[in-house]
C-alpha cells in the first residue's frame, strides 16, 4: 500500500551556503531510505526522516520525497519547498548577479599589431618639461613678500617713538635748545631729564635698533653692552642713563652746571658715529 505524507509547512526560509535540518516526520517504525546531493543542494548526513544539507543556489529548491517501509505498508513523505534567502552569510549585503564573460575582440595579427591599437598611452605624447616660468614667477613673488616685510619692520621700528623727528638724531641743535627751555630755566630737573630721556631713546632706537618703549634704562644697558659699538656708547652715555633714573624716579635734584653738563654730553653722543 503506497500512501503520500504532506507537510504543512509548504515553504521554507533559509540561508545561503549554511546547513540546514529538514525533518520529513517519518513515523516511527518505519525505514527511510537515503536522499541523495541534487541540482542546488548538497547532502550533509541523513538519520532516518531527518536530513541536514547545505543549499547552493540563490533560488527556490525543491527537495525529492522519501521513500519509507515498514512490511506491506510504504509511504512516500514530500518535505517543503526550500527558499533560498538571498543574503550573505552574517552579512546583509545582497550579492550582485555573475558578471557576464568580457568580450576579448582581439585584433587580427600579431601580437605586435593588437599592442598598437591598445597602446593607449602612446597619444600622450612626451611628459611635459619643467615650468622654469611658474618657479620664476614663484621666487619674484617670495621674493617681494619678504622685501615688504623687512620695510614693514623697519617703519614699526622707526614709529616706536613718534615725537622723534630726524633732526634730533642728525645733529645736536635740539639737544642744545634744551639750555633755553622752561624747564632749564625754573630748575624743573625731572621735567628737564624726561625730554632727555626722550631724545636718549630715540637715538638708540636709530642707532642700534632697540626702540621698544617698554624696556628700561638698565634693560636697555644690557642690549647694548653685548655689541662692540654698544659698548662704546656706554662709556659715554652710562653716567647720564643713571643720572635720568635718579631725576625721574628719585625726583633727586641737580644744579643748573650739572644739568648742562648732562645736555653737553647728550649733544656730544649725536655728534658720535652713527
Amino acid at each position: 500500500m503506497l500512501s503520500v505524507s504532506m507537510l504543512l509547512l509548504t515553504a521554507l526560509p533559509v540561508p545561503l551556503g549554511l546547513p540546514v535540518t529538514v525533518d520529513y516526520k517519518l513515523p516511527p517504525g518505519y525505514q527511510a531510505e537515503g536522499i541523495r546531493s541534487g541540482e542546488g543542494y548538497a547532502v550533509l548526513e541523513q538519520s532516518g526522516g531527518v536530513v541536514t544539507l547545505v543549499p547552493l543556489l540563490l533560488d527556490s529548491v525543491p527537495l525529492p520525497a522519501l521513500m519509507a517501509f515498514m512490511e506491506e505498508d510504504t509511504l512516500l513523505l514530500t518535505a517543503p519547498v526550500l527558499l533560498v534567502q538571498p543574503l550573505i552569510p552574517d552579512s546583509l549585503l545582497t550579492p550582485a548577479s555573475a558578471p557576464a564573460p568580457a568580450l576579448m575582440n582581439i585584433p587580427p595579427g600579431f601580437p605586435r599589431d593588437y599592442l598598437r591599437q591598445r597602446a593607449f598611452w602612446l597619444t600622450w605624447g612626451a611628459p611635459p618639461g619643467t615650468p622654469w616660468l611658474w618657479y620664476l614667477g614663484g621666487a619674484a613673488v617670495l621674493s617681494g613678500l619678504v622685501a615688504f616685510i623687512l620695510i614693514r619692520r623697519r617703519r614699526s621700528r622707526a614709529a616706536t617713538d613718534p615725537e622723534a623727528p630726524k633732526d634730533m638724531v642728525s645733529s645736536d641743535g635740539r639737544v642744545l635748545r634744551l639750555l633755553e627751555s622752561e624747564h632749564f630755566v625754573h630748575g624743573d630737573w625731572k621735567a628737564l631729564f624726561a625730554e632727555m630721556d626722550t631724545m636718549l631713546r630715540a637715538l638708540v632706537a636709530v642707532r642700534f635698533g632697540e626702540g621698544n618703549p617698554a624696556l628700561t634704562l638698565y634693560q636697555i644697558e644690557r642690549l647694548l653692552s653685548g655689541r662692540p659699538e654698544g659698548r662704546r656708547f656706554l662709556e659715554k652715555a652710562r653716567p647720564l642713563m643713571r643720572e635720568i633714573v635718579l631725576q625721574i624716579y628719585a625726583n633727586r635734584g641737580c644744579t643748573r652746571e650739572k644739568s648742562a653738563g648732562f645736555i653737553e654730553v647728550l649733544a656730544e653722543l649725536h655728534r658720535g658715529p652713527r
